[in-house]
């Protein structure tokens, strides 16, 4: 443990442990803990083994980073990963307003950037992006429905190729319907 701790929030890429960048393997091997979702701790189980790995559950994002922020002020180098890219419906956003809204700044953060799941999808589906595009959530958990449907006609008005995130869920499935409609 150092005098003064720091947050890095590193993008662990989408998935396959092949895609974690060499900076992001770097920032998982020299942190003193590894805070995340579980899904994501086990896709990087053999990625830095000997470091301390705290994780909790699905919508547990707002606890994590407080564990984080927490652990960082105790003086631990903490990474704070998310699947894809942390700045991507990751966990950078989060953390940079959770610190500020605290009024902490003290702690040094880095952002450490990962392949995000709309780069491996384009190139598994061998769609590049090469035009203009947009990158919508479907996931109303925190933005209204009716405002992902109004940026949905937007961005298809606009001819833009759509990358959807988060289009279904066990209890979400309508909203993908609505969105093919359209």
């Amino acid at each position: 443990m150092n005098a003064r701790g720091s947050l890095i929030a590193v993008g662990i890429g989408p998935g396959a442990p092949e895609h974690i960048t060499p900076a992001a393997r770097a920032a998982l091997e020299s942190a003193d803990v590894i805070v995340g979702y579980h899904t994501y701790l086990r896709l990087i189980a053999e990625v830095a083994p000997h470091v301390r790995r705290i994780g909790s559950g699905m919508r547990q994002e707002v606890a994590r980073v407080r564990q984080a922020i927490q652990l960082a002020q105790q003086g631990h180098r903490v990474a704070l990963i998310s699947g894809g890219d942390a700045g991507i419906y990751g966990m950078a956003g989060l953390l940079l307003e959770m610190l500020q809204a605290r009024r902490i700044g003290e702690i040094p953060v880095h952002v450490i950037p990962g392949i995000s799941a709309l780069n491996a999808a384009a190139a598994l589906l061998g769609a590049p992006l090469m035009t203009d595009f947009a990158v919508i959530s479907l996931s109303d958990y925190l933005v209204p429905r009716e405002t992902i449907l109004r940026r949905i006609e937007a961005a298809a008005q606009a001819d833009f190729v759509l990358c959807l995130y988060n289009p279904k869920s066990s209890r979400r499935t309508a909203v993908f319907d609505q969105v093919c409609t359209l």
